[in-house]
């Protein structure tokens, strides 16, 4: 890892193994004025390496190196935005911090009986606000009584060109229904879109299905749809094979338990591709203005009903698709997002 030569900023975002929302939120604040450098740790998942990198992104693949790092360079800033609990290490530096919750470090951590859960929820009661961006982590906000919390949609990247990958050269029937989320059937609950596809393609039903071979459950999925025509698991795509495969695709399907939309979702409305999900509709409007279009179903009877009325034409999915386009680019669009952050900050005296 290199080590900037002298700080660019007084203003640093902490993030510890993901890049997506770290790099999205920096890359916007650096590009629209306010400077910030970023610190992630390792990149195990290669849809989590940035597109670029720039002179204000940090990382690391060596622990060690990390806790070096985290002595010597973290403290020589002012400010500080953390992700993924780690604020459990900045709350000691004595400085003022905002925390970005990703997910789990809101949702499932602190209901922990563990050190790391209460020195997470001490980050969270000397910090001076909690952002999040998924919708379900409104209902923890309030269950942990978090006065100070704002909700800020997530930076998309727009300028992503769509790459066929070199040794696809599969033929797919359609419809073709694309999941790229990790098979984990407890976070995310998409076991019910296996049963559900086995069922369609044991009535008959002509389409596809794409899944992508990542996630703790992928053997039990691969176990689920023995036998079954038409599936297909691809290895781990970068951003421009994904792409391509949200072009592809005739619906996008994305995660049940929770709730909420995931990146999957934001990144297939943007391609203007039907959406399959699960939201709650009351924890979602409490944030959002409008409700897009989506598919919103959570029963293995629903989506295989789904399936069926996708295949025989039943719905638009072109004015469908251009609907969810259109509400991504108002709900998402980057100068909304950077004023809201840029007010955040100046409300708690960062800019």
């Amino acid at each position: 890892m290199s080590y900037p030569s002298s700080k660019r900023t007084n203003f640093l975002h902490i993030g510890k193994n993901l890049a997506n929302v770290p790099y999205l939120y920096s890359k916007l604040l650096n590009e629209r004025g306010i400077r910030v450098d970023l610190y992630i740790g390792r990149i195990s998942d290669v849809t989590q390496q940035p597109l670029s990198k720039p002179k204000w992104l940090f990382y690391s693949n060596n622990s060690m190196e990390r806790i070096k790092h985290l002595i010597k360079s973290w403290k020589e800033y002012e400010y500080y935005q953390t992700y993924a609990a780690s604020s459990i290490f900045v709350q000691f530096f004595n400085k003022p911090y905002i925390i970005y919750a990703t997910g789990s470090d809101l949702h499932v951590l602190p209901y922990e009986n563990s050190l790391r859960a209460k020195l997470f929820l001490r980050s969270i009661e000397n910090s001076e606000a909690l952002l999040f961006s998924n919708t379900h982590l409104l209902e923890d906000v309030y269950k942990l009584k978090i006065k100070r919390h704002h909700f800020v949609p997530q930076p998309l990247l727009f300028n992503i060109t769509p790459i066929k990958p070199k040794r696809f050269s599969h033929k797919l029937r359609r419809p073709i229904f694309f999941m790229p989320s990790r098979l984990d059937f407890q976070v995310k609950k998409n076991n019910i879109v296996l049963e559900a596809f086995k069922i369609y393609k044991r009535k008959g039903g002509k389409g596809s299905l794409i899944l992508i071979e990542h996630g703790r459950d992928l053997a039990k999925s691969k176990k689920i749809l023995r036998g079954v025509r038409d599936v297909l698991f691809l290895p781990p795509l970068n951003k421009e094979n994904l792409f391509y495969f949200y072009k592809l695709s005739d619906l996008v399907i994305d995660q049940f338990s929770l709730g909420a939309f995931g990146l999957i979702s934001l990144e297939a409305m943007y391609n203007s591709k039907p959406l399959l999900t699960y939201i709650r509709r009351d924890l979602f409007l409490k944030c959002y203005s409008t409700l897009p279009k989506i598919f919103n179903l959570n029963t293995v009877e629903d989506i295989t009903s789904l399936f069926f009325s996708i295949e025989q034409k039943e719905w638009d999915l072109i004015s469908i698709g251009k609907s969810l386009k259109e509400w991504i680019k108002a709900e998402h669009e980057e100068g909304k997002i950077f004023y809201k952050l840029k007010g955040i900050y100046k409300k708690y005296n960062f800019v």
